[in-house]
């Protein structure tokens, strides 16, 4: 490198672990302001419950209850909408057809119900780094989190093996570890899940993951210096402590859910977004679902984009404030 751009040039190795910290808080503090204003510009925050559940006024406040017709015709709306962005997408009716197929229709249907639900609910947050950020207040915004957590890192193959058989791990990814709660709440655990295509293919899972468990317990034990049964015995009683903090969490979930409205339709949404998650598990499939919420805010007049006015008056106020920071001088 020569002389002109090394001395122009302020690189990782040029900064000590502080000024790294206060590097990586300026950039977060950055997208989370930006983030935030990506939500109030398209009204995000606006409450999608007057929509789909019913308003009930009392003396200790208002809440709302789920109204399956009502979100059905919310759902129906969003839909037409997404219908609208694929006849745009794809004006040649064959490869419409093709790609915007009742299987497509479904999946977007049963997607939505599910958000719809889950968005309203506070449930217990995953620690997975799979898990989708925190939602529960029945905003656009946590309609907006949910779509962008269709796309997960495993093939239909993969996740089968993983978390349908053998020795399953619990911890779904995104928006399904949250139908996972629910269902095993109601008392339909893992209804919606695969089963095992034959019980040698289980059979054969469990006998390979009980001994990685073995071989990941001796490399453990051999690390630490302790014998393979005492590291056994202690794991045993860590799995056992999991297991009863869940039921425990369980047991308080299904206090909260109470009379869980629609619990069929939650159930059969549920097993068609399992089936049909693998041919929409793209980008392409969550920005049209977010278009859609767009699109009907500024309709609805919900967005700063929802009159010409309105509108023009945000563009040149973002505007203004874009070319202060241009011109901003240390």
């Amino acid at each position: 490198m020569d002389e002109f751009r090394k001395a122009i040039l302020r690189s990782s190795s040029m900064t000590d672990d502080f000024e790294q910290d206060e590097d990586y808080k300026r950039i977060d503090v950055a997208e989370k302001i930006l983030n935030e204003l990506q939500y109030v510009y398209y009204g995000y925050d606006a409450s999608y419950l007057p929509y789909t559940h019913d308003r009930i006024e009392s003396d200790d406040g208002i809440t709302y209850r789920f109204n399956p017709i009502a979100c059905e015709a919310f759902i129906s709306e969003l839909l037409d909408t997404i219908d609208e962005q694929y006849w745009r997408n794809y004006p040649i009716p064959d490869e419409l057809f093709d790609k915007f197929n009742e299987n497509t229709k479904q999946f977007y249907r049963s997607f939505l119900y599910l958000a719809i639900r889950i968005a309203a609910l506070k449930l217990p947050q995953s620690q997975s780094m799979d898990y989708h950020a925190e939602v529960g207040k029945g905003t656009f915004k946590d309609l907006h989190t949910l779509a962008h957590s269709i796309v997960i890192p495993y093939s239909e193959a993969v996740f089968h093996r993983q978390f349908e058989i053998g020795i399953q791990d619990t911890d779904l990814p995104q928006m399904l570890y949250d139908i996972g709660r629910i269902c095993s709440a109601i008392g339909k655990e893992n209804i919606f899940l695969h089963a095992s295509i034959s019980d040698e293919e289980q059979q054969n899972a469990l006998k390979e993951d009980a001994a990685n468990a073995l071989e990941h317990i001796r490399i453990l034990a051999n690390e630490k210096g302790i014998d393979v049964e005492q590291l056994q015995a202690s794991e045993q009683y860590l799995k056992e402590s999991a297991q009863y903090l869940l039921s425990q969490e369980n047991d308080k979930l299904k206090e909260y859910l109470g009379d869980f409205e629609d619990e069929e339709a939650f159930i059969r949404h549920a097993s068609t977004y399992r089936n049909l998650l693998f041919r929409y598990n793209d980008h392409d499939t969550e920005q049209y679902i977010d278009n859609a919420l767009k699109l009907f805010l500024l309709r609805n007049n919900l967005s700063a984009l929802s009159t010409e006015r309105r509108c023009k008056d945000s563009h040149n106020s973002v505007a203004a404030v874009i070319e202060n920071i241009r011109e901003m001088k240390d």
